[in-house]
């Protein structure tokens, strides 16, 4: 697998984060909240899950910088675990108020990016600068939880948004 430039890495994770953006500034306020079709998650259920998966991001990050191992979770998770965290996300934020989570959703990106830029290319780029990643860079951790999730809900709530038109 090649490992993406910094540069790339946040170029892709803007680019998709205001493709989301534009799909979002479609949904209606009144359906932000309301579950899509065939699925108990709202809009804002998912994007209370995009900002639990960039927090998780941000946590692997700090505990890179602390020279400890990520725990709760960490990484090399299996599927079971990406469900067991999902359905657990989705539980521990289903009743948040829809402001509180807009405005996590925000700060989250913000967070990712300041992350990013603050970053030096080696921590993102180099093969187990982090001895917790073994020979993974830190950079395929990171599109999983930005850019790639950030597509996959998208095109989710795009399918929801044109399928209800």
């Amino acid at each position: 697998m090649e490992i993406p430039a910094k540069s790339h890495l946040l170029a892709a994770i803007r680019s998709e984060r205001a493709e989301l953006e534009a799909v979002l500034d479609r949904v209606p306020a009144a359906r932000l909240s309301q579950p899509l079709a065939g699925d108990d998650w709202s809009v804002k259920d998912i994007l209370a899950h995009i900002v639990a998966w960039e927090q998780v991001l941000l946590h692997w990050w700090q505990a890179g910088q602390n020279g400890e191992t990520p725990t709760d979770p960490g990484p090399g998770l299996s599927n079971d675990d990406v469900e067991r965290l999902n359905s657990a996300f989705y539980q521990a934020h289903r009743h948040r108020p829809l402001p509180e989570v807009q405005e996590d959703f925000r700060r989250s990106y913000a967070q990712i990016i300041a992350m990013l830029e603050a970053a030096p290319d080696a921590a993102i780029e180099q093969p187990g600068y982090f001895p917790w990643a073994g020979s993974a860079p830190f950079a395929w951790f990171i599109t999983p939880s930005t850019s790639d999730h950030y597509q996959e809900h998208r095109l989710q709530i795009a399918a929801w948004l044109d399928a209800a038109a």
